[in-house]
């Protein structure tokens, strides 16, 4: 019969019905997505966690090539879930609730070699010396009329974003969004903080 389940049937009912929905909107999930939010119901529920590294299942890549016939089918797609199975059509005559988000990557730490900069400055901007990859996430979204919306940035860090990022005056403008992962990238969990 094998073990119990970590989920209940509720919970996975309910996990069942967010991919389905997310599906439907053009954003389907991978597994190595829907693991990470097992893990993270777990984790925030405060579960013994039976699974190896405290994390279920094993990553799979792979990226899904799309072409513009793709594009198309998904704006007709979504417009008809949003109208027919939410009853919320009245949001696409609206540009101020339709948006495009990005992300860029910044990396923090200078490559090998020469960096310019003023004469006997002795504190250029090295985050690590080991990880030349290092960096921070920033998510950027804009609406249908121009507007901006507030930024997210997701910062590298495992613990808490330290003090002077988040508190000193003038760090990080207030109508933003901050966020950490161990990685620094965007991924569903940054949005759970």
């Amino acid at each position: 019969m094998g073990p119990s389940p970590i989920l209940t049937k509720a919970e996975e009912d309910s996990l069942a019905t967010f991919c389905i929905k997310l599906l439907k909107c053009g954003f389907p999930i991978n597994r190595d997505d829907l693991m990470e939010i097992v893990q993270r119901v777990i984790k925030d529920d405060g579960r013994q966690n039976p699974f190896t590294d405290d994390r279920p299942g094993k990553f799979t890549g792979g990226r899904a090539t799309v072409t513009e016939l793709h594009i198309r089918k998904w704006f007709t797609d979504i417009e008809a879930y949003i109208v027919q199975e939410e009853g919320a059509g009245d949001i696409l005559i609206n540009p101020q609730r339709v948006f495009n988000f990005d992300e860029s990557q910044f990396l923090l730490a200078k490559k090998k070699g020469t960096v310019l900069g003023p004469v006997n400055y002795k504190s250029f901007l090295q985050v690590s010396k080991e990880n030349d990859k290092e960096g921070l996430t920033v998510l950027m979204g804009y609406s249908a009329d121009g507007s901006l919306a507030p930024p997210r940035i997701v910062y590298a860090y495992k613990q808490s974003i330290p003090y002077n990022i988040i508190e000193a005056e003038g760090a990080v403008d207030p109508s933003w969004a901050l966020g950490k992962l161990e990685s620094g990238w965007m991924t569903t969990l940054t949005f759970f903080d």
